[in-house]
């Protein structure tokens, strides 16, 4: 049965404790038997409701649970109440008898709402449901109507976020579907399509294993970086699972060896070769026998100058597997890794080997070219040094060292034409400002000298060679 005791205190909800205390105190001398003369026993009833009020309200934890009871059961939506207190209306006049005092204020049979009032957060979950069902009906239909729309695919995407984790993840695998049933000349669509499965979810290992070489071919190599490590994250903490199968582990470490072909090749576009060096490594502890990670290997090395170590692997290399369609590239690199420590009658052993099998090779050429020079053979050099120069990625320094050849050799118009050359597509080349001002001194040519190496100086103005080049030419009057 329940009682209103906030009226039978004479308080209402906003009362503090004290207040609630203090009511009850007055309450009390009020209702108490021996206050009245007529039947004790209506006062006696009254008192016991105003101790079990007290008890209630006058506890704090007791007080909330009663507010919760008293929200639900007494302020019922649409009905108003009339509060009364015991043994006196609101005027304070008509007396209230016991059986009134303690009738409940609903019914035991009594609804307090209808069904439907009550379940309306159930409704409106319902109503939501049917709601996202439609909008996905609709946003089907309307993606096959018009499957080429950038407007309709950014509109799709966003109602794909606004659905849920377990919604997004659904739509990423659908993403990824769509970006391998379409064909490889569709590069735009495929791309979009993994951009959309990745950003539905950056955990969908297969989207992302697909997307690192798309982002390495669009030249976005400081992102492939980063969705590679993270990639090798996942499928590193997928190998700890229990239970894998023996092809599963296989599929998992053909997905990390792929992975870390891309990241290798990303940090050597970005220059950052140590880090090269140490993705390599982890490559070859799961593929010891691929041998372009070994040469690319010894290439790091010899980047950063670790000749010793490149010309060691490269040794192993070619002892071990002489017969590999790599051993040309091994060779050139051994060779490579010889002028690096200094050793140029090495190197030119090795590429003349190497060259009478393939005298065609601009690598080869530019080796011997540049070991002639640094031998001080010049006259050998140039016409290897002609050759590499057709082929080499790196004409800048081979036009220097043709240069540098002529001028050795007395042929100083043929120097200058290189060395003009040079500066034609690198005016900041302090090595090529140089030669041509030592070639125009030669030749009495001195105001076009002075004219070189004062450009030498504003290049590198801390160059003693320089400054020592431009004060032995007398200042003309």
């Amino acid at each position: 049965m329940f009682h209103d005791y906030y009226e039978i205190l004479g308080t209402d909800t906003e009362s503090t404790q004290d207040e609630i205390k203090q009511a009850y105190r007055r309450r009390a001398r009020e209702a108490h038997p021996d206050s009245h003369k007529g039947d004790k026993g209506i006062q006696t009833e009254e008192m016991m409701l105003i101790n079990e009020a007290y008890s209630v309200l006058g506890d704090r934890r007791k007080r909330i649970e009663y507010d919760y009871t008293w929200k639900r059961h007494y302020k019922t939506k649409g009905e108003v109440r009339k509060r009364t207190r015991i043994g006196s209306d609101v005027a304070g006049e008509t007396k209230l008898g016991v059986e009134d005092v303690i009738k409940p204020v609903t019914s035991p049979t009594e609804k307090s709402e209808p069904f439907w009032k009550d379940q309306r957060i159930l409704i409106a979950v319902l109503v939501i449901l049917v709601a996202v069902l439609l909008i996905d009906v609709a946003g089907t239909w309307i993606r096959r109507r018009n499957p080429d729309n950038p407007a309709i695919r950014e509109m799709t995407h966003g109602y794909e976020f606004a659905l849920g984790e377990n919604f997004q993840h659904t739509a990423s695998r659908r993403h990824l579907d769509q970006f391998r049933n379409l064909p490889e000349g569709a590069v735009e669509e495929r791309r979009w399509h993994l951009e959309r499965a990745l950003a539905l979810d950056p955990d969908n290992i297969e989207a992302a294993i697909a997307a690192c070489p798309l982002l390495l071919e669009l030249g976005r190599n400081e992102e492939a970086v980063n969705l590679t490590l993270r990639t090798l994250n996942h499928l590193e903490n997928r190998t700890e699972q229990a239970g894998l199968t023996a092809e599963q582990l296989d599929q998992i470490i053909t997905s990390q060896i792929d992975l870390m072909e891309v990241e290798y090749e990303a940090l050597r576009r970005l220059e950052r070769f140590g880090e090269s060096r140490d993705v390599i490594l982890a490559l070859l502890e799961l593929e010891p026998d691929n041998d372009r990670a070994v040469l690319d290997l010894a290439g790091l090395e010899l980047r950063l100058g670790m000749s010793e170590s490149a010309e060691d692997r490269l040794t192993q290399f070619l002892e071990s597997t002489p017969d590999s369609p790599f051993t040309l590239d091994a060779k050139i690199s051994l060779a490579r890794s010889m002028m690096d420590q200094g050793r140029y009658d090495d190197a030119i052993e090795v590429a003349i080997e190497t060259f009478a099998a393939n005298p065609d090779n601009s690598e080869l050429h530019l080796i011997l070219g540049e070991a002639y020079y640094r031998l001080s053979d010049h006259a050998s050099a140039i016409p290897h040094l002609h050759t590499a120069l057709i082929e080499s990625p790196d004409a800048i320094h081979v036009q220097l060292l043709l240069g540098d050849c002529y001028y050795t050799i007395g042929e100083t118009s043929k120097a200058i034409g290189f060395y003009t050359g040079v500066i034609s597509q690198n005016p900041s080349n302090f090595e090529a400002r140089m030669g041509l001002g030592n070639c125009y001194y030669s030749l009495g040519r001195l105001e076009e000298a002075r004219n070189e190496y004062y450009q030498a100086v504003q290049i590198r103005p801390n160059s003693q060679e320089a400054r020592n080049a431009l004060e032995r030419i007398p200042r003309s009057e």
